[in-house]
């Protein structure tokens, strides 16, 4: 079982997205392209911990990031593995 993200948020590397568009399709309520063809964050994940873990985890850039939202100077607590830096 995962560990609860219920104080985390899902922040978006916008030099980074390349909108492959896997978060759009996986949780439309949670990401849209803009305008700007970056990813961006237009809603809440609550209750759904394990699928937005996975979909930062699979991000093919990672430009997702879980960030702790309790601690300001926390950042990239969970990234996708395999994104280039």
């Amino acid at each position: 079982m995962m560990a609860a993200i219920s104080r985390r948020h899902v922040e978006v590397d916008r030099d980074r997205c390349l909108a492959t568009r896997g978060c759009v399709h996986a949780l439309p309520h949670l990401f849209q392209i803009g305008d700007d063809g970056v990813a961006q964050v237009i809603g809440a994940a609550d209750g759904e911990d394990e699928l937005v873990q996975q979909i930062v985890a699979e991000c093919p850039t990672g430009a997702l990031h879980l960030v702790r939202s309790d601690d300001p100077t926390e950042s990239n607590s969970t990234a996708a593995p395999h994104g280039r830096r």
